[in-house]
């Protein structure tokens, strides 16, 4: 290290107090004072110009820093939130078609999770916006729910709650199980509905559909499988991500006023 630095200082002595290759005035120069005086003020201009130079390089080259691209979000191989399920024949009004209702209060379990009688109780209240208009359901007798029933539902109890957070539509450009994966890993249960029949979720409209709770998600070398509460069986179960996305694509209301929107509902932000 010690042999670095004299040529150091001797290149720093050259291109500072010697104006940069600029021939050293003779001792007859420097005996005239104002030859002195001009060489001083050249070899002072000289270096004023060449640092102001460089500093302007200085600022240009700070300024063309790439973009830092925020790395993919890794998700998880396996995530699964705790909702349990619900009986939706002990909802009213008209329990047979509650489960928009039912699989949508689910949703709820993520942030304020009940059993028993008080989620029997906050059931009952959010089915009980269905018989209030057409912004909570289809109407009588019935009462069916469309997805954007079922995020009127839910907004309104937490509302009237004070819980501070909001169900949306995630459907997107996204598919629907990187759509259902996003959701689950950052704590969002989602509701979807698919086509249904002796309790079992069918790849094909055969009369009814049914709203399911999504709430895990496993994968494996065949790929990603769904775990999803059923309101009409009682119980949770898998399905594979491709039979959900088909069931979920081919539900069909007929003739109906309404037509399905593969509305996917969840909470907006992570919880």
């Amino acid at each position: 290290m010690g042999r670095k630095i004299l040529p150091v200082i001797l290149a720093l002595c050259l291109l500072g107090g010697c104006g940069q290759g600029e021939a050293v005035p003779s001792s007859a120069e420097s005996a005239d004072p104002s030859a002195v005086q001009t060489y001083a003020e050249e070899s002072r201009a000289v270096t004023t110009a060449e640092t102001s130079a460089k500093a302007e390089t200085s600022a240009e080259t700070e300024t063309t820093f790439p973009e830092v691209i925020p790395e993919e979000i890794q998700l998880p191989e396996e995530a699964y939130i705790e909702t349990g399920t619900f009986d939706q024949y002990r909802c009213e009004p008209a329990g047979a078609t509650a489960c928009g209702a039912t699989a949508g209060t689910l949703i709820l379990q993520s942030i304020s999770f009940a059993e028993g009688d008080e989620l029997a109780q906050r059931m009952n209240t959010i089915r009980g916006y269905s018989a209030l208009g057409d912004d909570y359901s289809c109407g009588a007798p019935q009462y069916y729910l469309a997805g954007f029933q079922i995020s009127n539902s839910l907004n309104r109890y937490l509302e009237e709650n004070g819980m501070d957070y909001k169900v949306v539509n995630h459907r997107s450009e996204k598919s629907t199980e990187e759509t259902l994966m996003e959701l689950i890993a950052t704590g969002r249960p989602a509701v979807l509905e698919v086509c249904y029949g002796n309790g079992a979720i069918l790849p094909e409209h055969q009369g009814y559909s049914h709203w399911i709770c999504v709430n895990g998600y496993r994968t494996s070398e065949s790929g990603v499988e769904f775990r999803y509460a059923d309101t009409i069986a009682n119980g949770e179960y898998y399905v594979s991500s491709e039979l959900l996305d088909k069931s979920n694509a081919n539900v069909s209301y007929g003739d109906f006023y309404l037509q399905p929107e593969r509305y996917i509902a969840a909470f907006e932000d992570p919880v």
